[in-house]
């Protein structure tokens, strides 16, 4: 069995090539029934007078046979100039029994022309049918059906023509909408990384610059103060590479859909971030008001643990000499809710740190979660507030 991808997949030339022998074939079906008094198209002539100035190889015939078979190879043409060969075998039906030619040339101008071209072109083919019932009007119902026969020849041709480009348009609008899907995919995933690197790497890379700075500003430390900075800043970043080595590993993934992840950290893992912070130097209070942890939304649980450390990050930049207050609290029935407050560090200080986009991430997070955030700044005071659903 043929299928319509490998009719497809089939050379142009070699389709039109196969139509103009199929069309030669049914032209002299066509010329046979005229010859019968059958007509299918109106033919308004004999074509003896042009016939009779014709060589005798093309005039061998009052139906012009030979002249109907080399309209039929012209088809071969047919992508090229839908238009003049349809108009240029219309004028030759009035002669000649071209009507299949024709319906061909009617199909590719509504398949490959504008609708106002298609439009006048039909209009063009059906000179002869009106012709003809003009003519014949006396004969009463052999008219019309002369009538009605043109027409519905005229209409299903075109018609089908119209039927292909509509679909062939679909198809294209479907390829694009499909690829536009599939990039708006790719464009997601890079935010996610570029917000995965943003959280990650920012938080190991804050402790290796805070231990890194106390070992600049303290002028005579001693050696065991030596020995724990030195082994913070080895293991902060050997851990900021390890998670940039996650991160490649998803970004080398082909495919979007098959990308693989390396394991998210949860709410659970939230009171060791919290003491490798406070070992770094950073004043933080913390308190923990969680019920039935068991059945938080994993999706909340991420998100939760990726704004604190983003909270964590943001004031070792911004507030380092300040108190950092955090809290977690909810359950099932009122969702779960991050807060942090710290006095806003106004002292000029060497390393403070420019404004990023790290309240604009959280907000991002939270939103995509299905929650909200707000901040304010009032008496010197930063607040911050998370809410997270606990279910989604």
């Amino acid at each position: 069995m043929i299928s319509a991808r490998r009719i497809r997949d089939v050379p142009p030339l070699v389709v039109d090539v196969g139509l103009a022998a199929v069309a030669g074939a049914l032209t002299v079906l066509a010329a046979r029934l005229q010859e019968l008094g059958l007509p299918v198209y109106p033919q308004l002539t004999s074509g003896a007078a042009v016939n009779a100035v014709l060589p005798q190889g093309l005039s061998r015939s009052p139906s012009g046979g030979s002249v109907a078979l080399l309209v039929c190879a012209a088809l071969v043409w047919r992508r090229r100039r839908p238009v003049a060969l349809t108009v240029a075998t219309t004028a030759l039906t009035v002669a000649w029994p071209v009507v299949v030619p024709l319906l061909v040339g009617l199909y590719t101008v509504a398949d490959r022309c504008s609708a106002r071209v298609t439009a006048w072109v039909s209009g063009l083919a059906m000179l002869p049918v009106a012709v003809q019932f003009v003519r014949t009007v006396q004969s009463g119902l052999h008219g019309v059906a002369d009538l009605v026969a043109g027409a519905a020849l005229v209409g299903t041709a075109t018609g089908w023509g119209m039927v292909a480009a509509d679909r062939r348009a679909r198809a294209a609008r479907a390829a694009a909408d499909a690829e536009t899907r599939v990039e708006l995919a790719r464009r997601r995933v890079r935010e996610e990384i570029a917000r995965e690197m943003h959280d990650v790497l920012a938080h190991r890379l804050t402790l290796l610059s805070m231990h890194a700075g106390a070992l600049s500003y303290h002028p005579d430390p001693s050696p065991e103060q030596v020995r724990e900075a030195t082994g913070v800043i080895v293991e902060s970043a050997g851990r900021a590479l390890e998670d940039l080595q996650d991160i490649l590993q998803v970004l080398r993934t082909p495919a979007v859909t098959a990308r693989v992840e390396p394991p998210q950290p949860t709410l659970r893992e939230v009171t060791g971030l919290v003491e490798e912070t406070r070992e770094a130097g950073m004043r933080v209070e913390f308190s923990e008001r969680l019920e039935e942890m068991s059945t938080l939304d994993d999706i909340s649980s991420r998100t939760g643990y990726r704004i604190v450390q983003e909270i964590l990050t943001n004031h070792r930049k911004h507030a380092p000499r300040s108190v950092l207050r955090l809290a977690l609290a909810g359950g099932r029935a009122d969702g779960l809710t991050v807060t942090a407050s710290n006095a806003l560090d106004a002292s000029p200080g060497p390393r403070r740190a420019v404004p990023g986009q790290g309240l604009v991430g959280m907000a991002e997070r939270a939103q995509l979660a299905g929650g909200r955030m707000r901040q304010d700044r009032d008496a010197g005071v930063f607040r911050l507030e998370v809410w997270l659903p606990w279910k989604r």
